[in-house]
């Protein structure tokens, strides 16, 4: 302990951090010492003349705490959480750069939060305030502020508690949701986008930046939930669906394709807003705007309650039609993805649909000869198929060893015709009947496979 009173920064530091070895140490009790660790880690995070000890000290406190078994002893260290952020912030403004350490301090703290997340529970807004600081400061460096907000989200999803004392703070949601649908804003005109054999929305040529905003809207959507999410979206969108540049119109779509799962329940009391937002990027003429409309119908028909979106299916299902048609791949693709979403939600409402879709689908089938267009292909079996066992079997029983392993088509063809009887008319035929048929079907399907 008597190195604690030394004037130099290193002397000190290394007391603190023998604190740390016995912290970790088996079978050492640290429950007679505590008052006394916590009382010198305070005055060490609060020494405005020494840097070098307030950081170490923060490192201490971060380990000694998550080292604690019992809840008791945690909640001891409680008070010195807005003396540890302090440190972190004049830490960053201190050094004037970026240090590992600093990273590892932050990854430390996210760490914390994931153990003990009622830690913060009494001092909660100032918690969420400094990361929020930290996370808009771009001398802080994109690494430091991506630290920061995912601290935010983990703390948002570390339990209950803390998501709905969270959800309380309409200024903090209203602060953090533009900065997280700016980083989706982070993306870059790609000629070859719409090459063919590109994975969908997992190819797109996005910076980690827009991934890491796209996954915190999500994380944020599923912890605090539409009735906080939706209302705070539908302030910002409309502006951004109105603008003329593309990316903006892009980013409000992937951003509703983000919260459409945690906000699903909510959404419903919007849809005539969210709908309305949608159908008017199916004919823009940038293609990533209308494939990531395309994306958003799927996540809703996904999410929604089936009653509520039925008025709407007549309308989604005439804006989609045309997409079958695009020249660009991305789009039929996406657009094969939606109907065979919409299909799987309303299967007896969407048989009426089967005239103006099918043909398409069988032409994209039978035109899918080339290399390039054999994934195309075998979506869109994929997306005229149905649900049946029996049908299962028929495709187990007639396909035997015709298509090669590897061949997508193949890989697809268990799962073809799986909603194709949902666009056949129900009739009264017997089920010997609809066997044959299905099997002739089937039949067919195969002799286009093999071209």
């Amino acid at each position: 302990m008597e190195g604690l009173d030394k004037d130099d920064w290193w002397s000190r530091s290394q007391v603190l951090v023998i604190f740390v070895g016995l912290a970790k140490a088996e079978g050492v009790a640290l429950g007679p010492h505590l008052d006394r660790f916590r009382s010198i880690l305070s005055c060490s995070l609060t020494d405005e003349s020494l840097y070098g000890v307030r950081f170490t000290a923060l490192n201490v406190a971060i380990h000694l705490v998550l080292c604690l078994e019992e809840q008791r002893d945690r909640d001891r260290f409680q008070e010195l959480l807005s003396s540890m952020i302090c440190t972190l912030i004049d830490a960053l403004n201190h050094l004037n750069g970026i240090p590992e350490d600093i990273d590892k301090a932050l990854e430390m703290f996210i760490r914390l939060v994931q153990t003990e997340p009622m830690l913060s529970r009494k001092q909660l807004v100032c918690v969420l305030s400094a990361m929020m600081q930290i996370a808009v400061v771009e001398k802080f460096g994109e690494g430091v502020r991506h630290l920061a907000l995912k601290f935010i989200i983990t703390l948002s999803e570390a339990g209950e508690t803390i998501a709905r004392m969270m959800r309380e703070l309409l200024r903090f949601i209203h602060l953090l949701f533009p900065i997280l649908l700016k980083m989706i804003l982070d993306i870059k005109e790609d000629p070859s986008w719409q090459d063919a054999g590109k994975e969908d929305e997992n190819y797109q040529d996005i910076s980690s930046r827009h991934r890491f905003g796209q996954d915190c809207l999500s994380g944020l959507s599923m912890s605090l939930g539409g009735d906080r999410m939706i209302p705070v979206a539908l302030e910002l969108l409309p502006a951004y669906l109105a603008a003329p540049q593309w990316q903006k119109r892009y980013a409000a779509l992937i951003c509703l394709a983000q919260i459409a799962k945690g906000c699903s329940k909510a959404m419903t009391n919007y849809i005539d807003e969210l709908v309305s937002m949608v159908l008017q990027s199916f004919e823009a003429p940038h293609p990533r705007v209308r494939w990531a409309a395309q994306i958003v119908i799927r996540k809703l028909s996904a999410g929604l309650d089936e009653e509520a979106s039925i008025p709407y299916l007549d309308c989604l299902v005439h804006k989609l039609v045309p997409l079958l048609q695009n020249e660009e791949q991305m789009i039929q693709e996406q657009a094969m993805i939606a109907f065979a979403s919409i299909a799987e939600t309303h299967q007896e409402l969407f048989q009426k649909h089967s005239d103006s879709i099918v043909p398409d689908l069988k032409a994209i089938l039978m035109n899918a000869t080339d290399e390039p267009d054999r994934k195309l292909g075998a979506m869109s079996m994929s997306s005229i198929s149905f649900v049946s066992q029996v049908v299962d079997e028929l495709l187990k029983e007639e396909q035997g060893s015709q298509l090669e392993p590897d061949d997508p088509k193949s890989h697809h063809m268990l799962k073809a015709l799986r909603l194709w009887v949902k666009c056949l008319p129900i009739t009264d035929d017997p089920i010997e009947t609809k066997v044959e048929h299905l099997r002739s079907m089937l039949r067919g399907l195969k002799g286009i496979a093999r071209t």
